[in-house]
């Protein structure tokens, strides 16, 4: 499964006063520890600038801190604004770039799919469309269908999509997780050669011992088959539970991630 650093968010306060004044060192340091951790890619999220045009130029500023770390680090430019995507990967120099993210509304797909072709970029594809979030895996699928049949015309494969199920908090409604694994397994079935993605801790947003919701969480959603997930990569326990819940689900034959985690422990 792919490993999405989440560490650098704008959500997360010492994150935004980073961003805020500039310190350079913080943020690399941050990209660091999560490569060093075993991260695939790097997520970049600057939500809740004054404006566009500082969050445009923050994306900036932190793809240029990110690359002075390496210039081979993969990222994911993680914006609802097209300002900030377009920002973000005009300054991004490597080979590996997923967008984050589309849905089915028809002018979010018009804005960002031509991005997807000029940069030969991955993208995640949220199942929701027009009226929101669907409350069903039934209806999130026929999102997806929306989406899939408008990559097709646009002739992008379903190899450089992430669907994403959509997970919604626990705290707010109990059938969420199981509507999110539903829409997972439905993915899997439904669109061969594409994958799947998650931000992993909104399922606990709200509860106490945030870790043990996601933890179970996170084995259940592997054995359903999600591909990647965007989580803290330098939590070494998190880490190796997803390598045994990969062998426990037949995804690691020989056992080589499971052991290497464990030997790294």
């Amino acid at each position: 499964m792919l490993v999405v650093g989440e560490l650098i968010n704008a959500s997360r306060t010492k994150v935004k006063e980073a961003i805020t004044n500039k310190d350079g060192q913080r943020i690399k340091e941050l990209v660091a520890s999560q490569v060093n951790a075993g991260a695939d890619y790097i997520d970049l999220n600057v939500a809740g600038g004054i404006s566009l045009s500082d969050e445009a130029r923050d994306i900036q500023w932190l793809v240029n801190r990110t690359q002075e770390v390496s210039t081979d680090i993969p990222i994911m430019i993680d914006s609802a604004n097209y300002e900030v995507i377009v920002a973000g990967l005009a300054a991004y120099k490597g080979k590996e770039v997923i967008i984050n993210s589309i849905d089915a509304t028809p002018g979010r797909m018009d804005s960002v799919l031509p991005l997807v072709f000029q940069y030969g970029a991955k993208v995640v594809a949220l199942t929701m469309g027009e009226t929101g979030i669907p409350k069903d895996s039934t209806n999130r699928i026929k999102e997806a269908e929306k989406i899939a049949t408008r990559l097709d015309k646009e002739k992008i494969g379903l190899d450089r999509v992430f669907f994403d199920p959509i997970i919604l908090p626990l705290s707010t409604a109990s059938d969420n997780g199981k509507i999110a694994l539903e829409t997972l397994a439905a993915i899997k079935k439904e669109f061969p050669g594409s994958a799947t993605i998650a931000g992993l801790s909104n399922i606990s947003y709200g509860l106490p011992k945030r870790a043990l919701i996601n933890r179970a969480y996170l084995v259940m959603a592997i054995y359903e088959g999600l591909d990647a997930a965007i989580l803290d990569p330098t939590d070494r326990e998190l880490i190796c539970l997803v390598r045994a819940a990969e062998a426990l689900a037949g995804r690691d034959p020989r056992l080589r991630r499971y052991m290497r985690c464990v030997r790294q422990w």
